[in-house]
């Protein structure tokens, strides 16, 4: 084992929990964000824009099923569906990421959002790292453009996270069961 006592391993218990709570909350805090970015859209959003984002949707949920050894061919062969009913499935999501994609676009423009080189590079960097790849094998899939454009997005939504008024609220163990118990 790696802990020699009983007090390292309930520290190590501690900190791990402490960890993932933090990261549930910055979780729910990007969806509260977001939420609210989203409720002040006032845009008739073109369907064309949706479909496109649900086709996107789409491709993630067949490339997240093959890598489980499954598709999404397989999935509708045994399970009936079509593929307009799992486009259906994705269609409030396309919708949100849409509007939320809307409202971050005017606050580039707003704010005169920039990605540096180094930005670049740097996202470059990361994705390598996050699935394992080299940089010139992530630059060959992804072009400047594309990533630079999410660049500015992530700068856009730190901004509104910056300029956010968060309050922390303190909850008792049986409130953050509540909070994480699936609706019904």
């Amino acid at each position: 084992s790696e802990f020699y006592t009983l007090d390292e391993y309930k520290a190590d218990i501690k900190k791990n929990l402490e960890k993932r709570h933090d990261a549930e909350a910055e979780v729910r805090l990007a969806e509260a964000l977001t939420k609210a970015l989203v409720e002040n859209v006032e845009a008739d959003i073109p369907a064309v824009m949706v479909e496109k984002e649900q086709d996107l949707l789409v491709r993630e949920y067949d490339y997240n099923l093959r890598a489980q050894g499954l598709s999404l061919e397989m999935l509708v062969k045994y399970t009936g569906m079509k593929i307009e009913e799992i486009k259906d499935i994705y269609k409030e999501q396309a919708e949100l990421n849409v509007k939320r994609q809307l409202a971050l676009d005017e606050i580039i423009k707003a704010e005169n959002v920039e990605a540096s080189e180094e930005d670049i590079e740097k996202k470059y960097e990361e994705m390598a790292t996050q699935f394992g790849m080299k940089v010139e094998d992530v630059k060959a899939r992804i072009t400047s453009e594309d990533l630079a454009s999410d660049v500015k997005s992530i700068k856009a939504f730190e901004l509104v996270k910056e300029n956010a008024k968060v309050t922390e609220k303190t909850v008792s163990a049986e409130e953050f069961a509540k909070m994480n118990a699936p609706e019904e």
